[in-house]
């Protein structure tokens, strides 16, 4: 009984005081390097995928992250690898929609969708978010000059 005692609570200390390695490649960043607050919205699933670059119906349902001024923050934790996360899209590639977070505080989000209040839209590929080693930086740098987004890039 005492040894049965002692590999549960072995085993239990082992699954709440042990990490799982999760691999970096999984961990997509945004990089913002501005004075403000930004608010970040991956366009997954069947919301609002590429092609279609219209902002969701339901805010809710928009998983939208936030971004602090000048830090590099973790915007996407992926539960399988890149490829198998841009493989479900409609097209191979990923719409990432960033605004000020004010604007998402001042405006109904009908209003927002409907003006389109973003700051920017990035159409990325692949072969983009690896080119950026999945760490999207606002604004956007010249590595992305040629990367599709809207407004276009302007030096």
């Amino acid at each position: 009984m005492k040894k049965c005692l002692l590999f549960l609570i072995c085993i239990c200390f082992i699954l709440f005081f042990c990490k799982c390695p999760i691999n970096d490649e999984y961990r997509w960043y945004l990089d913002n390097q501005t004075d403000d607050t930004l608010s970040v919205y991956l366009a997954f699933g069947f919301l609002s995928a590429y092609p279609d670059t219209i902002l969701p119906i339901d805010p809710n349902k928009a998983n939208i992250s936030g971004a602090d001024p000048h830090k590099k923050q973790l915007i996407w934790l992926s539960g399988g690898t890149p490829e198998k996360e841009i493989k479900i899209l409609p097209k191979d590639t990923l719409s990432v929609f960033l605004m000020h977070h004010d604007t998402i505080k001042k405006y109904k989000w009908q209003e927002i969708r409907a003006d389109y209040k973003i700051l920017k839209r990035y159409d990325l590929s692949l072969n983009d978010l690896q080119i950026l080693d999945f760490t999207i930086p606002y604004p956007p740098n010249k590595t992305m000059q040629d990367m599709k987004m809207y407004p276009p890039y302007d030096e």
